[in-house]
């Protein structure tokens, strides 16, 4: 399923290689804007409208659900099994000790069991498209305002005046004899850069927020005095009595 940055993004191609072009033929003053943002994104604006355009939304979008239902699964499946088995003795000690551990591994409370942890990566993956979603917007929104802008007439012309005087076709090279070709490009770089800036700081903040959340549950072996001392079992004696 398309959407407004899939639709937006090759239209505006021309227009951001010759903000590329026009950066790096023409610069911008030391002080403007869009020196920090360049850093930040480390990639052009062409690049990095690109480099958005293509983190898809879709496979995520249905990747909680499976999640959840094994959640279920794996509730549903421990919910059968008996956890007081019909005999009683050192077996049915060792039995309600195991049994005990490998529960609450799996559907302990909180976050530290494995159902608690596929809940949890459930919601990482939701929250994973919200940002996806969210950053895709507002990128288009910035494309989307640069290709109505005054800015891009300025540098589309410049090429126009480029190729009429010699230089190549239009929009193929810098517009280099044209000053205010260079104020526009970082005009238009630093507006269509400041949401890719946000997206990826975004991004870097939800991987830091989830990474300690998703890693490995390890099962934690029983505590060797569990269940030692059961009332009614015959652990001291050694006999097995098997229930009717």
């Amino acid at each position: 399923m398309t959407d407004a940055l899939d639709r937006l993004a090759p239209a505006a191609r021309p227009l951001l290689h010759r903000v590329d072009t026009t950066l790096a033929d023409v610069g911008a003053p030391a002080d403007d804007p869009v020196w920090p943002l360049l850093r930040q994104v480390r990639a052009l604006p062409s690049e990095a409208v690109a480099a958005v355009a293509g983190w898809r939304v879709g496979p995520m979008e249905v990747a909680a659900d499976p999640l959840r239902a094994l959640a279920r699964g794996y509730t549903e499946a421990l919910d059968g099994i008996p956890a007081h088995p019909p005999w009683e003795g050192e077996g049915a000690v060792a039995y309600g000790v195991q049994w005990s551990a490998l529960r609450g591994h799996i559907t302990g409370a909180g976050p530290a069991s494995v159902v608690g942890r596929l809940r949890e990566s459930a919601a990482y993956v939701e929250e994973l498209v919200e940002w996806l979603q969210r950053s895709r917007r507002a990128v288009a929104m910035a494309v989307a305002d640069v290709l109505a802008s005054a800015e891009a007439v300025i540098l589309l012309t410049a090429g126009a005046a480029d190729a009429a005087a010699g230089a190549g076709p239009a929009g193929a090279g810098p517009a280099g004899g044209h000053p205010a070709a260079g104020v526009a490009a970082a005009r238009v770089a630093a507006h269509v850069l400041g949401p890719v800036a946000v997206a990826c700081e975004e991004g870097r903040r939800l991987h830091d927020d989830w990474h300690s959340r998703l890693g490995e549950v390890p099962l934690q072996p029983p505590r060797a005095d569990t269940g030692a001392s059961g009332a009614g079992s015959d652990a001291g004696s050694g006999t097995v009595r098997v229930g009717e």
